[in-house]
């Protein structure tokens, strides 16, 4: 009963979170478009874009707030799993004497459920509960582990097969533990180094952000050149404020595509885990968005 209502509880709650997600959207538009008037969109190509830095600006709040709620629901399960996993390796360095001590696998599973905190005392309990109901350890372990990380059931796995060694359950467990010690330190190891990696990406974005700005703002300052000194950039020459504006939208908007193609690779390669792709993209495009419209500003041109 209790597994089934886990799976109703999380739905419910990522409900919520897409509700506050669409809740957020209406408003970010109902402020910046209706009320302010600051989101202005011109067609560029028969594709609407924001013109001028104030909709740009003013774009980003409004995506901002969209996926906001996502990600942070998407950080809370990161952070949560992150916690597990840590708590799987450190209570493995004590199992081997939990399951010396205790008498049946149903006594190991409760002793070690008091020794732990959350989200692994849960896991333990469900353990504890799904066996004492079925009798059948391998049925038990499938059922509550089957939606665990994949390393979270290999690791707690080595309880039940500890179990069925009978007196080897000491030095079945000895061997899992080396094996996480070891497993915690390469990825530790790993992640340190992606870390630096996705600085990189970052830099990228904002480095691309500050080029759109001072491209377009020697664009700008080329169009407004006398005719004679205009015909070394003929093509700025021709280009209006209108037609200025629209190309910044678009630039923009590009931008916000390599944002999301990056934040898609950050969440496989550094978290394993793609839904943060939402929480990567905001913080990409904020970074963006930010350098563009410092570097226009600090160019003179305004909203």
């Amino acid at each position: 009963m209790q597994a089934a209502r886990r799976p109703a509880r999380e739905w419910l709650r990522a409900l919520a979170y897409v509700l506050a997600s669409l809740a957020a959207t209406v408003d970010g538009i109902t402020v910046t478009y209706f009320v302010l008037k600051a989101l202005k969109f011109v067609p560029y190509g028969g594709v609407p874009v924001p013109y001028g830095v104030g909709s740009i600006v003013s774009f980003e709040v409004v995506l901002a707030l969209a996926v906001a709620p996502l990600a942070y629901s998407y950080h809370r399960g990161v952070s949560q799993v992150r916690r597990l996993r840590a708590q799987v390796r450190d209570f493995l360095q004590v199992a081997p004497d939990i399951m010396a001590s205790s008498q049946s696998l149903a006594e190991a599973l409760k002793a070690s459920a008091q020794l732990v905190n959350q989200p692994l005392r849960g896991l333990l309990r469900s353990l504890e509960m799904a066996y004492s109901m079925t009798g059948n350890a391998d049925e038990a372990f499938r059922r509550v582990l089957g939606r665990a990380p994949r390393d979270v059931r290999l690791l707690l796995s080595s309880i039940l097969v500890a179990a069925k060694s009978g007196g080897r359950a000491r030095e079945a467990l000895s061997v899992t533990a080396n094996y996480a010690m070891v497993l915690s330190r390469i990825e530790h190891i790993v992640e340190n180094r992606l870390r630096a990696y996705s600085i990189v990406v970052f830099m990228a974005v904002a480095l691309y952000g500050v080029a759109s700005g001072v491209g377009i703002s020697l664009v700008r300052l080329l169009s407004g050149l006398s005719p004679s000194l205009s015909q070394v950039a003929p093509l700025a020459a021709t280009i209006g404020p209108h037609g200025l504006y629209a190309v910044l939208g678009v630039l923009f908007y590009a931008m916000l595509v390599i944002s999301l193609a990056a934040s898609y690779v950050l969440a496989k390669a550094v978290d394993d885990y793609a839904p943060r792709m939402a929480e990567y993209f905001v913080e990409l495009t904020l970074v963006g968005t930010l350098a563009m419209v410092l570097s226009l500003v600090a160019s003179g041109i305004g909203v």
